[in-house]
């Protein structure tokens, strides 16, 4: 139980993946508690803020991450191999103002042009599965809203700038 805390202190994760999110989404973001086990990382209460901050409100907010990884590519070659990855309570809100502006953060900023963002330490996922997740988008010049909850959605093989395999259900 020592060895991961030593390779992935819970304080270094926390802060690496805080600075991940917000350079990815290019928006505040924050988490709760981070926990490292043998072969498993879980964070709780994450959240993303709306364009304007955490004083805006929250645009994007997962109850909680766990991720199991191999031990030896993380020993042997400093490289996190996940098996799998799950988020739960995922919750997102997009909204559409008056002038047709969509408040959705632009994920390409944070990468030069066809190519992955670089990760500090090499990674892949095998699945990544996301659990009682809501969506909501709202159209306010068209006066139309819509919601969906029981998100189920399965992702396999991800590596960054490769296809990815996709299943999805929701009511």
């Amino acid at each position: 139980l020592l060895l991961p805390r030593l390779l992935l202190p819970p304080g270094k994760v926390k802060a690496l993946a805080s600075g991940k999110l917000q350079a990815a989404f290019g928006r505040e973001a924050r988490i709760g508690a981070v926990s490292i086990g043998l072969g498993s990382i879980e964070m709780n209460d994450i959240e993303i803020a709306k364009e304007g901050g955490f004083k805006e409100g929250v645009q994007f907010t997962a109850r909680s991450l766990r991720a199991g990884f191999l031990l030896k590519p993380l020993i042997m070659e400093r490289r996190l191999e996940f098996y799998e990855v799950s988020l739960e309570g995922l919750s997102a809100s997009v909204s559409k103002d008056s002038g047709g502006r969509l408040d959705l953060p632009s994920l390409a900023s944070s990468a030069h042009e066809g190519q992955a963002p670089a990760a500090d330490l090499p990674f892949s996922v095998s699945m990544l599965n996301v659990k009682s997740g809501s969506f909501r988008y709202e159209d306010k010049a068209a006066g139309f809203a819509l919601g969906v909850s029981s998100l189920t959605l399965r992702l396999a093989n991800i590596k960054p700038g490769e296809p990815v395999s996709t299943a999805i259900s929701f009511r």
